[in-house]
């Protein structure tokens, strides 16, 4: 069966089914460094118990207080939303703009259908025409299915952070 699959600019009409789509992927054995500062995982990696509502209240704060250098996005298959990219653009101390993939998730009944994919041409190509020089994005440790992607649609390993929990004192 085929879908009509297109991707455009988030709306704030779209947050509620953003943020249900993210708490049906997210998952805790993949916690990435981003998830810790922004208070979406605690230092042992698993979820707060707010990660939804922080979630929530980021994607709010976006589309309410949009810039050029953010690029919010969903694809939507015959209408409905069935998946979201947050994206930003960052100057280096260089002077050159790189672009990250924040954030991407698919809806688990419709992983499979190269949605993820022209969700993330749509960001790379918003990071194009902002003159990003190149992308970058994190993913947790034991992401695997998350990594095989991002390898298919060009990304390679560049680093790995390390991490580690403050003494207590």
């Amino acid at each position: 069966m085929k879908h009509n699959i297109s991707v455009r600019a988030m709306v704030f009409e779209d947050i509620n089914r953003v943020s249900e789509i993210y708490s049906k992927v997210y998952n805790p054995t993949y916690v990435s460094f981003g998830d810790l500062a922004s208070g979406l995982a605690d230092s042992s990696g698993s979820p707060t118990e707010n990660a939804d509502r922080i979630f929530y209240e980021e994607v709010v704060d976006l589309i309410r207080n949009s810039k050029t250098t953010e690029g919010q996005f969903v694809a939507t298959i015959d209408g409905e939303v069935a998946g979201f990219a947050l994206a930003s653009l960052k100057e280096t101390d260089a002077g050159h703009l790189e672009c990250w993939l924040n954030d991407l998730g698919v809806h688990p009944d419709y992983q499979g259908l190269k949605i993820g994919r022209k969700i993330v041409e749509k960001a790379i190509e918003w990071g194009c025409q902002g003159n990003a020089k190149y992308f970058l994005l994190e993913s947790g440790f034991n992401n695997e299915q998350a990594h095989h992607f991002f390898e298919g649609v060009g990304f390679h390993p560049l680093a790995i952070v390390f991490h580690r929990v403050a003494p207590l004192s």
